[in-house]
């Protein structure tokens, strides 16, 4: 579409050249003129600012009374609208340039990608350790955020792009105007303009000179970035993948080794106590308890890694949505009442993010806020508990000791356990708010866009006119 677009745009070359006229006549009226350089400008309006007494702060303050300081001033923001410009359009050339280079890197990323998903990862996590494979799931997650973040800075610089030409037009056929506008002011009043007035009106001609450059730069390769992004967006999607396949295999290995490991732990809780005490009601209370925590303990940890994926993909929904927000409303103001708007917003309206929340969020962080407060009264009654053996037990000095150091034992493991799962608590907790309050942000901004593109496309002006036949 968007090559369309500046196919119609370039329909236009005999207007633009008419148009250019004046500016070029503006430049031959202005060719002796020597810029003035940020420095030079930054150290009178510095100087200007020490004599008022104000500081270099007190140009807003001042400009009523100094006239001529608010003219510096303008004259070097344009000053430096100019070497912006200049620095873009710089930039713009680079990446024509450098389009060839990217688009074979580009091509090989995705043949790498599309390798990738062809292999066995689960093979190749086997030998890893336990802390290696939650270290490498870390990587992951991370590498799926930020391709997540920059997927959806793609899909918003492809969206924009169909506006180009119009904001390139209008940006030109502006910056026409004020050149006509600036032109006929410097013939006719140039005997009552300042110096410093003079200057800025010169400064603005070079600006609006660099400004309908860039625009015509920005026109100039825009095919070209447009590919490219296409392109980019393609490797984004396709390393997306890989990265879910890999999340997909490393999570149930977690959650295996993790098992594992604290069934290995119930090791730990085996005593080398004699046969009459091994099997002690209170050790038996004791150990049920501990394996209790390592469920839940292991359970918890699940859901947190289920939950990191959830908020990320939320968070890219989001983020999206905002992009997309935003390339609406300059779409709206740019094409309204156009056709070509409701070709575009029938798009959009279509690539509006089709999420789906999870339910009854509030209520979860509810539970894990009190599970998390229960957690942490147990380990303060433990910490303060003083172990004391039932009066009628019908044992010997000896087996008590043998009996208190098992449960003592016990204890300790269990306050470990309790630790792990407060910090895993922790995490959940704060995930789950973080999730809670993205899908509110997304269900609020994706209720607001579907309602702006269905009044926009309600009111489109039909391509055809009624017939009364």
């Amino acid at each position: 579409m968007l090559a369309v677009l500046i196919r119609l745009f370039r329909s236009l070359p005999l207007a633009l050249l008419l148009a250019l006229l004046p500016m070029a006549a503006a430049q031959a009226q202005t060719g002796a003129f020597s810029l003035p350089g940020i420095g030079d400008l930054e150290k009178q309006l510095s100087g200007d600012g020490g004599e008022s007494g104000d500081g270099g702060d007190g140009a807003a303050d001042t400009a009523d009374e100094n006239p001529e300081r608010e003219e510096l001033q303008q004259t070097l923001t344009l000053r430096r609208e100019i070497d912006s410009n200049r620095e873009q359009i710089d930039t713009l050339s680079d990446r024509r340039r450098q389009a060839p280079v990217d688009r074979n890197r580009l091509q090989e990323q995705l043949a790498k990608a599309r390798q990738d998903a062809e292999l066995d990862w689960r093979a190749r996590y086997q030998d890893l350790s336990l802390a290696a494979l939650v270290e490498e799931l870390g990587q992951q997650l991370e590498a799926l955020e930020e391709n997540q973040q920059t997927l959806a800075k793609v899909s918003g610089e492809l969206t924009r792009a169909q506006t180009l030409p119009e904001r390139a037009q209008n940006t030109i056929s502006d910056s026409l105007a004020r050149t006509d506008e600036i032109r006929r002011r410097l013939n006719q009043e140039n005997d009552t303009l300042s110096e410093a007035e003079t200057t800025r009106l010169r400064t603005e001609l070079a600006a609006l000179e660099t400004r309908i450059e860039l625009r015509n730069q920005e026109l100039s390769v825009a095919s070209t970035l447009e590919e490219l992004a296409r392109l980019r967006k393609r490797v984004l999607e396709a390393q997306t993948e890989v990265i879910q396949t890999r999340l997909d295999v490393l999570q149930p290995m977690i959650n295996e080794r993790r098992g594992e490991s604290l069934s290995a732990e119930i090791g730990d809780d085996q005593l080398d106590l004699p046969e009459s005490l091994a099997s002690h009601p209170l050790l038996d209370t004791a150990r049920q308890r501990n394996e209790a925590v390592r469920d839940q303990l292991k359970d918890t940890a699940s859901d947190v890694n289920n939950l990191i994926r959830e908020v990320i993909n939320a968070e890219t929904q989001l983020d999206r949505a905002r992009s997309l927000s935003s390339t609406v409303n300059d779409q709206i103001e740019m094409l309204d009442g156009s056709l070509l708007l409701s070709r575009i917003l029938y798009e959009q309206q279509k690539s509006l993010p089709q999420f789906t929340p999870r339910e009854g969020l509030d209520k979860q962080i509810t539970e894990a806020r009190l599970a998390q407060f229960d957690i942490r009264q147990t380990l303060q009654e433990l910490e303060n508990r003083d172990l004391k053996l039932p009066e009628d037990s019908g044992l010997d000095d000896q087996q008590k000791a043998q009996l208190r150091d098992g449960l003592q034992r016990l204890i300790d493991n269990r306050v470990d356990l309790l630790n792990q799962l407060d910090q895993e608590l922790g995490r959940k907790l704060n995930i789950l708010v973080r999730l809670n309050l993205s899908q509110e942000q997304l269900d609020k901004l994706t209720r607001n866009l579907h309602d702006i593109i269905s009044e926009q496309t309600f009111w489109m002006p039909s391509t055809q006119p009624l017939s009364l036949a």
